[in-house]
């Protein structure tokens, strides 16, 4: 040390106390080691165990190699001083390279543009990815008898035959019996039937039908798409018109909102989640507005997501208090759009296989039945009913007018006098009346 600072000559106390210093240090250096080495379960002191001493007692590490045999030092002396050396080999580079597998060099950084779209149109190149349709979305969704007509064209099987084939007919452990005398009837002299995976196609048939797995794989977005998904939700709730006019006119004619469409749903249902609590009328409509421009999208297929926008919607339908002056704003119009909105959900996406709108007629009439239900809510549920069609005017409507006349009794008059027409009431009387349904049958009946 004093060397490599050039001091020259030092006293011999001077000389003493670094040399106490060093010796204690160096105590302490081994005697930490051993802790690690005693932790490890070793009575061999290694290398890491001085290293990671060094890095407990916050001193920089020894910089040189690892070795897990022991060190080989050489002893030499001259000049009066003794020393003891590693003897290193010396190793050819060239040797070195051609034995190491050198990975190839990384292609260089480069950035090229291209168009998302051109007028609202997505271009068909290899940078985009492909707009699907309607159908193609739909066959993304569970669809079992679609599925299970195609695992059973893959075995040669077709459907209509299979169905019948395999009616009253039971399987035994392994799924041949009393198979063959049915099928062999179908197929020529000299060919046997295939039986592979017909015993496990029932099982397929009675798991696909009701189990309907959702997917766990999360889709990142560009930051193209995370732009326009900002510009979009802002446009869409901000309180400049001609801006959100072109973003709901974007919702609905945009073919590459695949990947954005779980977050637009997301959004529009805590949206409405938060300004119901608030009671912020306008807020709400600007939200139903963003769902009626993404049912309108041709290219969209909204089933995945219905368990989101439907429970959105109703709440704008059947919710008690929706703005904060209940006789002075027309809450009335949010929850006739909203029912125009849920019948147009009910006619697109209503199978056989989810009963869309048996259950959502079965939770309005719910509601309906209430008896502490308020008026407003009454009417939604009313609105909501009518637009689903007469079939469901007269089959729940229609029996519920004794019910109906018993709440606004109160309001009435004996003589049925019409309430005031912005009343509660005499909107309620007004959807009754636009249904051809009238109180006064049901009252003289």
């Amino acid at each position: 040390m004093i060397e490599s600072a050039e001091i020259g000559q030092i006293t011999d106390e001077a000389a003493l106390y670094m040399s106490n210093q060093v010796t204690q240090k160096l105590r302490t250096i081994i005697r930490e080691a051993e802790k690690f080495c005693y932790h490890s379960k070793r009575r061999k002191l290694l290398t890491k165990d001085v290293d990671h001493a060094l890095k407990v007692m916050n001193i920089p590490p020894v910089l040189g190699f690892y070795c897990n045999d022991v060190i080989p030092f050489r002893f030499a002396a001259g000049g009066g001083h003794k020393i003891f050396y590693h003897d290193d080999k010396e190793i050819e580079l060239a040797d070195v390279i051609a034995r190491v597998n050198i990975p190839k060099l990384p292609q260089e950084v480069s950035i090229e543009s291209h168009w998302l779209a051109i007028d609202g149109i997505q271009p068909t190149i290899p940078e985009n990815p492909p707009p699907l349709s309607r159908d193609e979305q739909r066959l993304e969704c569970v669809d079992p008898l679609e599925s299970i007509n195609n695992r059973v064209s893959v075995m040669g099987v077709r459907g209509d035959q299979y169905s019948s084939a395999m009616s009253g007919i039971e399987f035994g452990s392994d799924g041949r019996k009393a198979y063959y005398d049915v099928y062999s009837s179908r197929m020529g002299k000299g060919q046997k039937p295939n039986f592979s995976g017909i015993a496990n196609i029932n099982v397929l048939k009675k798991h696909v039908e009701t189990v309907q797995v959702k997917q766990l794989a999360t889709h990142e977005l560009s930051v193209e798409q995370q732009l326009y998904y900002k510009e979009i939700t802002e446009a869409c709730v901000g309180s400049n018109e001609p801006k959100r006019c072109q973003a709901l006119n974007s919702l609905s004619h945009d073919p590459g909102l695949h990947q954005m469409l779980p977050r637009l749903c997301t959004f529009i249902s805590e949206g409405v989640k938060v300004n119901v609590v608030h009671n912020n009328l306008a807020l709400l409509i600007y939200l139903m507005r963003m769902v009626k421009a993404l049912l309108e999208n041709q290219t969209l297929y909204l089933e995945k997501y219905l368990h989101e926008l439907c429970p959105t919607v109703i709440t704008c339908i059947v919710s008690k208090q929706i703005c904060n002056r209940p006789e002075q704003d027309n809450h009335y119009a949010l929850r006739d759009f909203a029912s125009k909105l849920l019948s147009n959900i009910c006619r697109t996406y209503n199978t056989s296989t989810n009963c869309l709108q048996t259950r959502i007629t079965r939770l309005l009439c719910k509601a309906l039945d209430s008896p502490n239900l308020p008026l407003s809510s009454v009417y939604g549920c009313i609105s909501a009913l009518c637009e689903l069609g007469p079939e469901v005017q007269q089959a729940l409507l229609a029996r519920r007018l004794k019910m109906i006349h018993e709440r606004l009794k109160p309001s009435l008059s004996n003589t049925l006098e019409r309430p005031p027409i912005g009343s509660p009431e005499g909107r309620i009387l007004g959807l009754l009346a636009k249904c051809d349904l009238h109180l006064t049958e049901e009252k003289s009946s």
